[in-house]
């Protein structure tokens, strides 16, 4: 019968993962038991201990102490050896951190060596994978490592973590001659100009089914995945044309959404609605990227308005601090609820893009404005 009630409780165990010692205690192979289990196993020790001296004994029986506690002999050994020899038991991530131990990541499967090789490894391609360098390592050092070894090393050897990230992509036609005349001819005529008169401006196609692209959790019983009711909104597609400034005399962004696509005189317009609310005036430079939509409006807006108009180098988008600003509105328009979305009657996208923009302050285009200039 008791043999019975053993292999009943050791299948019981199994199917989730455990084991039974042989005091009929769980525990999980390759992993230690916490801290309070040990705190316990102690304050038992403590006791026994005391028990024995009553009796006039020596020692406490260890094969007891598992038993009480349903721990193996080892474990409940390792306790009494620690109370013996310090006083108390000693918490569990102080016995790793004082373990004469070579540390840090990947310390004890790779050496100095390998650790270069990773480094220069990275420095010639930041691009690669994990079992790229898992190969290259084994073909130049003979190490043998796991991708997650190599992981680590990326993410703690550094006071930096080395982890995946989506890079800028930069067309190496960008660094032609010509372009990069033009770029310092570009940033010579800029540090020139105060920055309170300088506007920056962009346009932004915005799709209903981007707003709406919320991810859902798998049916864990029957495997389906749930449908998101979404807004009529859904298939529609805005254009937003924008423009902002560092000026505190301004609102720190100007901007106008329509229905359906971007064009030159579609432009021309909304420029001339900022020129009329005052948001560019006389005097300031407007600058915009090399799109065809803004082609012929330098003699115009110089002749009518006085503004000067600036392009920007090719291949710089990462230069216009509207861009930063377009991210910004795509990323916090996820934020909002779908049931908020839901209760917009007509055109949520629009409506919940010119919530999000007018509530950007001028702290945030600063913001921009000093991280585009990292890149000059």
């Amino acid at each position: 019968m008791q043999h019975d009630k053993r292999m009943a409780k050791d299948l019981y165990a199994s199917q989730h993962g455990c084991h039974l010692n042989k005091n009929e205690g769980l525990y999980v192979r390759g992993s230690y038991y916490n801290k309070e289990k040990k705190v316990s196993v102690g304050a038992e020790y403590n006791k026994m201990k005391r028990e024995a001296i009553k009796n006039g004994e020596q020692r406490v029986n260890i094969s007891e102490l598992g038993r009480r506690c349903n721990v193996g002999w080892d474990y409940a050994k390792k306790v009494a050896s620690e109370i013996e020899s310090s006083g108390r038991v000693i918490d569990p991530s102080e016995v790793y951190q004082t373990r004469d131990v070579p540390r840090g990541p990947g310390s004890i499967a790779m050496d100095q060596t390998d650790c270069f090789v990773l480094l220069f490894l990275y420095l010639e391609e930041p691009s690669r994978t994990l079992s790229q360098y898992v190969h290259l390592l084994a073909v130049l050092t003979g190490t043998l490592v796991d991708r997650s070894t190599i992981s680590k090393w990326f993410k703690d050897a550094f006071p930096v973590s080395g982890q995946l990230c989506r890079p800028n992509k930069v067309p190496i036609d960008k660094f032609r001659p010509n372009n990069i005349m033009k770029a310092y001819d570009y940033l010579l005529i800029l540090s020139q100009i105060a920055p309170g008169r300088i506007v920056y401006g962009d346009e932004k196609l915005l799709k209903g089914s981007e707003l709406y692209n919320r991810k859902t959790r798998r049916n864990m019983f029957t495997g389906q995945v749930p449908p998101c009711f979404t807004h009529s909104d859904f298939r529609n597609t805005y254009c937003i044309a924008g423009f902002c400034t560092t000026n505190r005399n301004k609102t720190p962004v100007y901007f106008d959404i329509f229905q359906g696509v971007m064009d030159g005189d579609e432009f021309a317009i909304i420029l001339e609605g900022a020129i009329a609310s005052g948001f560019i005036m006389e005097g300031d430079v407007l600058v915009l990227d090399n799109a065809t939509t803004h082609n012929g409006l330098m003699d115009y807006l110089w002749g009518r308005y006085g503004i000067f108009l600036l392009f920007l180098p090719a291949r710089t988008p990462e230069w216009n601090p509207m861009e930063l600003l377009w991210n910004a509105l795509v990323q916090r328009l996820k934020l909002i609820p779908l049931c908020v979305l839901r209760d917009i009657q007509q055109d949520a996208t629009a409506h919940a893009a010119h919530f999000v923009l007018t509530l950007t302050t001028h702290e945030e285009v600063d913001s921009y404005f000093t991280h585009c200039e990292k890149y000059y």
